[in-house]
Order: structure tokens, then C-alpha cells, then sequence
């Protein structure tokens, strides 16, 4: 495929088609998760510093360190940005975001980065702690209409595609706070 931000969706959706199908047959899927985990590097440089990658993730980390991500979100995120502002992260993940808008608000902005999912939630620690960023809140809850606990719905291939909405894809799932 060719490195466009048409193919960067269609790519990071094949990919996670595909290892989902591979589920149905264990040792397929290992070999998969084995292939996953040998081609994601442990780490992805990006303009604004350095992003931990959970080399287990089929939806976020593996089109992330393609180069694959969200390339024209990220480009439209980072124009809009200016010292100073304030930005809410929801549903932060890894953290992308986060260190990107860190980085562009500066000292005298701030980041709130909302993120539920426990190992999500460690990744996006460990990006802020890396990239020393101290204008940012992270917040180890999901958004919601209420405060309260919602069962969070959870896609094992895809980190960023957890869901308080009941789906088919997965019948995993955990309590969290709102």
C-alpha cells in the first residue's frame, strides 16, 4: 500500500480484519501475535519525542510505527494547536495525543488525558514520564454522562477500539470509573 491517508484507515482496518479471522485458529493467531511482536519496534520517534508502543496491538501501535496512524488527524491536530491552550484527551490510549499536544500548548497550556482501560492507562504514564511532560493531568477514568462505574467492552487485537457500548467483537470486558 502506498503511505496516504486514505490507505492509513483502510490499512490499520484490513490489519485488524484479518488478525481478528486468525483468532478462529490458535497456533495461526500465535504465529500472528509473534510476527506482531517482532516487526513493532518498542518504541516510535515522532516530532514532538518518543512514544512507548505496546507491541501487542494490532490497531494503534503496529500502523503507528508504520507511519500509518492517523497521518492527516495528526497534521489537522497539530495546525490547530497554540501555546496556551487547553486540551482534553479522551479516550488518550498510548497517548499520541497527549505528547503531541503537550508539546505544541507548552509550558503556559495544559492536557487533561482521559483513559480508562488499565494497560492503556500504564502506556500513556509511561509516555508523559518519558517525554518529562509536567503540563499534563492524566486521569485514569473514562468520560461519561455520569459519574459512576460502566462496563468497558474490550477488543484484545485492537487497544483503541474498547467501547462502554456492548458490541459482538468481544465478550471481554471490565468495570471503570466515569
Amino acid at each position: 500500500l502506498k503511505k496516504t491517508s486514505e490507505n492509513s484507515i483502510s490499512a490499520s482496518f484490513l490489519a485488524a480484519k484479518i488478525y481478528r479471522s486468525l483468532s478462529r485458529y490458535d497456533f495461526l493467531q500465535k504465529m500472528a501475535n509473534a510476527l506482531i511482536r517482532s516487526l513493532i519496534p518498542k518504541q516510535k520517534r515522532i516530532p514532538e519525542g518518543i512514544i512507548v508502543l505496546n507491541r501487542a496491538d494490532v490497531g494503534v501501535s503496529a500502523p503507528l510505527a508504520l507511519g500509518l496512524y492517523e497521518k492527516t488527524e495528526l497534521a489537522l491536530f497539530r495546525q490547530v494547536l497554540r501555546p496556551g491552550m487547553i486540551v482534553v484527551d479522551i479516550g488518550a490510549n498510548l497517548g499520541l495525543y497527549t505528547v503531541v499536544a503537550a508539546r505544541r500548548v507548552g509550558t503556559t497550556g495544559r492536557v487533561f488525558s482521559y483513559e480508562p482501560e488499565p494497560l492503556n492507562f500504564a502506556l500513556l504514564k509511561k509516555n508523559i514520564g518519558i517525554n518529562h511532560l509536567t503540563n499534563v493531568t492524566a486521569i485514569n477514568a473514562g468520560m461519561a454522562d455520569k459519574l459512576g462505574q460502566l462496563e468497558l467492552y474490550l477488543d484484545d487485537h485492537n487497544r483503541g477500539s474498547h467501547y462502554f457500548a456492548k458490541n459482538n467483537l468481544s465478550q471481554n470486558k471490565l468495570v471503570v470509573e466515569t
